[in-house]
């Protein structure tokens, strides 16, 4: 029901207005033509509702009409980037001892291109900015990279022992221009050689629609 989508509309982007069309299929249309294609349906005599991703109460209820509705719930927007955007950044705690805590940074990252890369990670401990880069190879497409780390939960001399907690996080693309926010967590940064990419997206959050 609820789905987010992207496109690649850079081969089709020209200079000046350009103009995006979203066209939605009667969703009782697309039922009958995919329960037309579907081998089983005529044993099994499902509801031709049953083939599309709806919701039952939409086809009517006891107390209920029938409002079977399709159309863009969030806004849409063009997003713009080069070569390489960090679309998320998850932290895994992997275990946590008395002294030290291992977590992994799982870092999504969507790439124009095939390319060599940087991936940059900062965080903040006992006060102390804390910065590795490491050298990837990105591909064209989604990739994923997994940075482990591991953090001490020693305190200096005569500071009682602190209460061990998950770090918070912040990620955005290294071609963003907002200033970057005060955080204890992990922080991504990705860098690559340039080239534009165009996407249309919409739906929930950050994640890209079309």
């Amino acid at each position: 029901m609820f789905r987010a989508w992207q496109a690649d509309l850079k081969p089709l982007l020209r200079p000046g207005a350009n103009q995006l069309c979203v066209v939605f299929p009667p969703p009782d249309k697309a039922a009958h033509e995919r329960a037309s294609h579907d081998k089983w349906q005529p044993i099994l005599k499902a509801p031709e509702k049953t083939s599309i991703r709806r919701a039952a109460y939409e086809y009517g209820w006891d107390w209920g009409p029938t409002f079977v509705t399709s159309g863009i719930w969030r806004p849409a927007s063009l997003s713009l980037w080069n070569n390489a955007r960090i679309d998320d950044l998850h932290i895994a705690q992997i275990d946590i001892k008395p002294r030290v805590a291992r977590i992994n940074a799982e870092v999504a990252v969507t790439s124009a291109i095939d390319t060599d890369a940087s991936l940059v990670l900062s965080y903040t401990q006992d006060g102390r900015k804390i910065t590795t880069t490491r050298a990837i190879t990105l591909h064209h497409g989604d990739n994923t990279i997994t940075e482990s780390l591991s953090r001490s939960l020693i305190p200096p001399s005569g500071i009682p022992p602190a209460t061990a907690r998950s770090p918070s996080t912040s990620s955005r693309p290294s071609c963003a221009s907002e200033p970057a926010s005060k955080t204890s967590g992990p922080r991504a940064q990705a860098s690559a050689p340039s080239s534009s990419s165009a996407h249309a997206t919409a739906g929930d959050g950050h994640f890209p629609w079309l």
